[in-house]
């Protein structure tokens, strides 16, 4: 299941760090997924200047989609958690219904669990702390062949030992200025 998850924050949480953002017409959000800010609303993001990750939908009024009435919002919302739950935006949704994304915002001392889109270790690197990687264009996974020892939009720390799989630990290193 593809999508990154917050896992900690070494050293101090800053409490109350999520943010409620209008999404960009016509955008598909995944739980999981990297966002950032496209002319003043939120749309994935697979470049650098990234604000954090998806963590649910609400309605302009904050209600969870999953207990919103379908009148209150429009646009496709798919249920479900990590990688599943999913929002396409009406193509005026924002100046109509204004459905909004909620993300947990990136922060320097923050730590993730992401997936690789291709088997760890096989590029030098990828394994291991110190070394960086990207996005890959979905926004939702980091890209295993990237991993470089010069700096790119995620510090790696490592194979995730509590992830089944192709997780590795991550932390942000090119974040977007804060709006």
């Amino acid at each position: 299941m593809a999508g990154l998850e917050f896992k900690s924050y070494e050293g101090t949480d800053p409490k109350g760090a999520m943010r409620h953002e209008i999404i960009a017409n016509s955008t598909t959000l995944t739980i999981g997924d990297v966002v950032r800010w496209v002319s003043g609303f939120i749309a994935l993001s697979s470049t650098n200047r990234m604000l954090g990750i998806v963590e649910g939908f609400e309605t302009d009024k904050g209600v969870s989609l999953d207990a919103a009435l379908s009148s209150e919002f429009d646009g496709t919302y798919t249920p479900g958690g990590k990688g599943t739950g999913t929002y396409v935006s009406s193509g005026d949704n924002q100046t109509d219904k204004k459905v909004r994304a909620v993300i947990r915002p990136f922060v320097h001392n923050m730590r993730l669990t992401a997936p690789l889109d291709a088997t760890i270790a096989t590029t030098t690197g990828s394994d291991l702390r110190g070394y960086f990687a990207n996005l890959v264009s979905g926004s939702d996974q980091i890209s295993e062949s990237s991993t470089l020892t010069t700096v790119l939009q995620f510090m790696l720390h490592g194979q995730d030992p509590d992830a089944l799989g192709n997780n590795v630990i991550v932390s942000p290193v090119q974040l977007a200025d804060a709006q």
